[in-house]
C-alpha cells in the first residue's frame, strides 16, 4: 500500500535549499564570467575596427553585423527556417550599403521621424496579432531599424572615428548605469508592459552616467569636442537610447523571446548589444551636426 503524500518539513526544505544555493552561485559565477569576457574581446574587436582598418573594411564590418542582425530579426519576425531568413538579412544588408550613400543629416532626420513613431507606440504596445501582419510589420520596422542605423553607425567611424568611439562609450556606459542603479535603487517601474525589469530610476542613473562617460571622452580626447557639450549629447543619447532597447523589447515579446540570440555567450544576440544603438546613432549625429562638429 502506498504512503499517502506528506508535504516536506521546514527542516527538509531548508536543506533542499542550502544544498541547492552553491549550483545557483556557480551557474551565476559562469554567466558574470562568459559575459565579462565576451564584453572584454567585443570592445577590443570594435576599437581595432574603428581605428584600423581601411574604409571598406569599415563597411564590410557594417554589413556583416547588418547580416548577422537581419537574420536575428527575421527570426523573431517568426521565420523559423534559416534558408527563409537569409533574403530578409540580404534586404537589410543591402539597405546598409544604399544608405551610407546618404547625406548623414537627412538619413538621421528620416530615422529620427521613425523613432519618435516608435516611441508613440510604446504606451499603447499590444503583444498579440495577426500573424501576416505581425511578419509584414515586423519586417518594415526591421529596414527602419537597422539600415539606417548601421549606416550612420558606418559613416561615422569613417569621419570621425574619436567621436564613433565617444558614442559607443557613452551607450554603454548608461546600459551599465541604468541596470546598476535600477538594480539596486529601482522602486518605480518605466514600462511594465514591456519591461518589467526597467525603472525610471535606472533610466535617470544611465543617463548620469552617459553624461559622464561622454564628457570624460571629451576630456580625454582632444578631438572629440567641448566637455560640456558632449556630456549634454551624452545624457541625451542615454535617454533616447532606451527607445532603441524598448523597440527590440517589443520585438522580443510578440515572439515570447528574452533574448534576440545566443550568438554572444553570456550576452544573447546581436540585437541585445545594438538595440540602444539603433535609436542613439541618428541623435547623435544630429546633433553632431548641430554643433558644427
Amino acid at each position: 500500500m502506498s504512503r499517502p503524500w506528506k508535504r516536506p518539513s521546514r527542516a527538509s526544505a531548508s536543506v533542499n535549499a542550502d544544498s541547492a544555493a552553491p549550483v545557483v552561485r556557480s551557474i551565476r559565477s559562469q554567466a558574470i564570467k562568459a559575459r565579462l569576457l565576451t564584453a572584454i574581446v567585443l570592445i577590443a574587436l570594435a576599437l581595432v575596427g574603428i581605428f584600423y582598418l581601411p574604409p571598406m573594411g569599415i563597411l564590410a564590418l557594417g554589413l556583416i553585423l547588418a547580416l548577422l542582425a537581419g537574420l536575428e530579426w527575421a527570426e523573431l519576425s517568426h521565420i523559423h527556417r534559416r534558408w527563409a531568413q537569409w533574403p530578409f538579412a540580404l534586404l537589410v544588408v543591402a539597405a546598409t550599403a544604399v544608405l551610407t550613400g546618404l547625406r548623414p543629416e537627412a538619413l538621421a532626420a528620416a530615422a529620427l521621424v521613425w523613432w519618435l513613431l516608435v516611441a508613440a507606440e510604446i504606451p499603447v504596445f499590444w503583444p498579440q496579432t495577426d500573424e501576416l501582419a505581425y511578419r509584414a510589420a515586423n519586417g518594415l520596422a526591421g529596414l527602419a531599424t537597422l539600415g539606417p542605423a548601421l549606416a550612420l553607425l558606418v559613416v561615422l567611424v569613417r569621419e570621425s572615428p574619436w567621436e564613433a568611439v565617444t558614442l559607443l562609450v557613452a551607450v554603454w556606459a548608461a546600459d551599465v548605469g541604468a541596470y546598476a542603479v535600477g538594480s539596486f535603487l529601482g522602486r518605480h517601474r518605466l514600462v511594465p508592459h514591456i519591461s518589467p525589469g526597467k525603472t525610471w530610476e535606472g533610466l535617470i542613473g544611465g543617463a548620469v552616467l552617459g553624461a559622464a562617460a561622454a564628457g570624460a571622452m571629451a576630456w580625454g580626447a582632444s578631438e572629440v569636442g567641448p566637455i560640456p557639450v558632449f556630456a549634454g549629447i551624452g545624457a541625451l543619447v542615454a535617454l533616447v537610447g532606451q527607445v532603441g532597447d524598448l523597440a527590440v523589447s517589443m520585438i522580443k515579446r510578440r515572439a515570447g523571446r528574452k533574448d534576440s540570440g545566443r550568438f554572444l555567450p553570456g550576452h544573447g544576440g546581436i540585437l541585445d548589444r545594438i538595440d540602444s544603438l539603433t535609436a542613439a546613432v541618428p541623435v547623435y549625429v544630429l546633433c553632431l551636426r548641430g554643433v558644427g562638429l
